[in-house]
């Protein structure tokens, strides 16, 4: 590997170190071909002329997180793990396997008694069946 390489864009040359240029998996020598002044230069360029499509794409974001009672936010979760000691089987099925809360009515209290720890396709099964209840 070479000791310097010249940027793509500005064609100077810099030593051939991620102190100048980003990661890159995909190139012979796993350094972008663009040094790191530029990408970042095309990035606020980029970020200028795109306002509101970024801002669409972030009102999406958020919107991904709504539920049909609102916003279940991060915090409540953190809360309830706090709260709820962690169990080492599923309630359902009774495997030993990375386990996850489930709110058991879908409503989200901060009572961690309307939670139970369930495993991700026991998890997805009872969230399923709730969905044919509910409706």
């Amino acid at each position: 590997m070479s000791d310097e390489k010249k940027c793509s864009k500005c064609e100077n040359i810099y030593p051939n170190t991620l102190d100048f240029f980003h990661k890159n998996n995909n190139a012979k020598n796993g350094l972008d071909s663009c040094c790191k002044i530029c990408r970042n230069a095309k990035h606020v360029e980029y970020r200028q002329k795109n306002k509101d499509r970024i801002k669409q794409y972030d009102l999406k974001r958020k919107a991904q997180f709504k539920d049909k009672i609102g916003i279940v936010s991060v915090a409540l979760h953190n809360y309830i793990r706090r709260k709820k000691p962690k169990q080492e089987y599923c309630t359902i099925c009774n495997k030993k396997k990375k386990l996850q809360l489930a709110s058991i009515g879908h409503a989200y209290t901060r009572d961690p008694n309307d939670y139970i720890w369930l495993c991700q396709s026991c998890h997805y099964l009872f969230d399923k069946c709730m969905e044919v209840i509910i409706i």
